[in-house]
């Protein structure tokens, strides 16, 4: 039997359902309140070089302070509108921060060659593409940084430096003989036996013919034992690093064609560049602040708690990069900044076709920026606010190659710059 009694128990009970369901429709998700966070806390930025008004910068200068050293990454090295983005930046930096040295993950000798024969009157487009490498220069979406490098170079008011073992263009064609000259004044016998064998080999090092070139283990050890020999000798401070370089890259190509693992050779590279770095930061350049032009991969900070969702036994453990090394010498000197994207197409300037950019996962770095309604955006996770805490948090992202990896990124990078749709390179060769 219904009585006044149950109708009033039962239309109270409703209106408690009808308010906590109203209060609980109220309640903004957790996704929602990491927007509204990134909204607040982002701004809209421009990629276009020649805008050359950096109000809307602000927001980046602020975040790397008082660093000496930023480095500026890439996904694939196949982001058209990144290679602009990133010039923009890295003009900002040199006009209204102060910044003094561009170096590039490009080989120290070819750029080194190249300053000094623009220097001797040699043309300076032909050198710096000569020097830097092509997956850069032979990009349409790069000549707004060749200009601004001539013109850099031209007013003496930008030094231009690589930081690679590896070797380019002009190494090839006059490598040994500049390491001969640099040894002109030492004990070296360059008619002997050993420095035959050694120069050689030096000379196929430099055009890449290790792999196709028969060397036999006494030969390796004298290549070994010559660059002994010239470490003992005093020669300049350029070629007392370049030795060293040499060697790195005489072990990394001597393991890849003894058939060792890839992850070691990769690793020796990124080492030598840490160190690289750190030389023309210290030795070069010691009071100059330095922009870095590199990939993503090479810049990261620490790799080794990353988890790839998709092949979780895969370990990041070893990695070894080059922002390993430099974090831990320059250490808050140091800003690191990952450019990444949302959608879109990435394509190298010799790749056939463009490939997508994966799809990220509802919840990840690059999709909630993407909710931002923000076309090109920057975010900050350093010393981040307590509404801010959740960057902290393992998050999906997908800086390196556009494979979706999970990571406290904070660990990895300093930063975001985030481009919402992604263009390919289009080649100028």
């Amino acid at each position: 039997m219904i009585t006044r009694s149950v109708l009033f128990s039962g239309s109270l009970l409703l209106i408690v359902i009808l308010i906590g369901c109203s209060t609980s429709s109220n309640k903004p998700s957790e996704e929602e309140i990491r927007v509204e966070y990134l909204v607040n806390n982002t701004s809209d930025i421009s990629i276009d070089p020649n805008n050359k008004d950096y109000a809307d910068l602000e927001i980046l200068g602020n975040s790397i302070g008082d660093a000496r050293v930023v480095t500026l990454g890439e996904a694939t090295h196949g982001e058209g509108n990144i290679f602009e983005a990133k010039t923009r930046v890295a003009e900002y930096l040199i006009e209204e921060k102060g910044f003094e040295v561009l170096v590039f993950e490009s080989p120290l000798y070819d750029i080194h060659r190249a300053i000094q024969n623009i220097e001797q009157g040699e043309n300076a487009e032909d050198n710096l593409k000569n020097s830097i490498y092509s997956i850069w220069t032979n990009a349409n979406e790069f000549a707004p940084m060749i200009e601004l490098l001539k013109d850099k170079i031209s007013t003496g008011s930008l030094i231009i430096e690589g930081m690679d073992s590896d070797f380019f263009s002009l190494a090839p064609l006059s490598l040994v003989d500049d390491l001969k000259s640099a040894l002109s004044n030492s004990s070296i016998d360059f008619q002997s036996s050993n420095w035959q064998t050694f120069e050689d080999l030096l000379q196929n090092l430099v055009e890449y013919k290790w792999q196709q070139t028969a060397i036999t283990e006494a030969e390796k050890a004298i290549f070994d034992d010559v660059l002994q020999d010239i470490k003992s000798e005093e020669i300049d401070l350029f070629w007392e690093q370049m030795i060293l370089s040499i060697e790195n890259e005489a072990e990394r190509r001597w393991i890849a064609k003894n058939g060792g693992p890839s992850n070691s050779t990769g690793g020796l590279r990124d080492l030598q560049m840490g160190e690289n770095l750190i030389w023309i930061a210290e030795e070069l350049h010691p009071s100059k602040k330095i922009i870095v032009w590199a990939a993503n991969v090479h810049l990261a900070r620490d790799m080794s708690d990353i988890v790839a969702p998709e092949d979780p036994d895969f370990s990041f453990a070893d990695f070894e990069t080059a922002g390993k090394v430099a974090g831990q010498y320059f250490e808050d000197e140091l800003f690191t900044i990952n450019f990444t994207g949302l959608t879109g197409n990435w394509a190298r300037w010799f790749d056939s076709n463009p490939s997508p950019v994966t799809l990220s996962s509802t919840g990840s770095i690059e999709y909630l920026l993407g909710e931002t309604g923000r076309d090109h955006t920057f975010i900050n996770l350093r010393d981040l606010s307590d509404e801010g805490n959740w960057l902290s948090q393992r998050l999906l992202a997908k800086p390196f190659g556009y494979v979706e990896l999970e990571a406290n990124w904070p660990e990895v990078t300093d930063a975001f710059f985030f481009v919402k749709t992604i263009t390919p390179v289009s080649g100028n060769e």
